[in-house]
């Protein structure tokens, strides 16, 4: 495995699939169903953890769509949430996602180089 930095204050352990990605840049995508929140929890070493602030709430009923704003990166994560969610514009948050569930893209090329 080797360390992935998404931006300066996010890095995270994930194995990188073919040689040669090193120093190119990336992007990486996560689906709003694939993010929990992880708020007062400790740091799960099989997790990748974001923490930011919430941006937007769209309160959709059974569930709500918490767009959550992260330091050094331009496009907010989107995670769905529980419906009752208490969360609002600012409030902090901490988001997880199991590393199987993250897509990274080399932004040259378009193409998927961790699934």
């Amino acid at each position: 495995t080797g360390g992935i930095r998404l931006s300066a204050a996010l890095q995270t352990d994930m194995p990188i699939a073919p040689a040669g990605q090193a120093g190119r840049p990336i992007s990486f995508g996560i689906r709003p169903e694939h993010l929990s929140l992880a708020n007062g929890m400790p740091q799960d070493p099989r997790m990748a953890r974001f923490d930011g602030a919430v941006v937007v709430v769209e309160k959709l009923g059974a569930d709500s769509l918490v767009h959550a704003g992260l330091e050094g990166i331009d496009e907010p994560l989107i995670a769905r949430v529980p419906g009752h969610s208490t969360l609002m514009p600012g409030d902090r948050i901490a988001l997880q996602a199991e590393m199987g569930d993250i897509r990274l893209f080399d932004l040259e090329t378009g193409r998927v180089i961790v699934r």
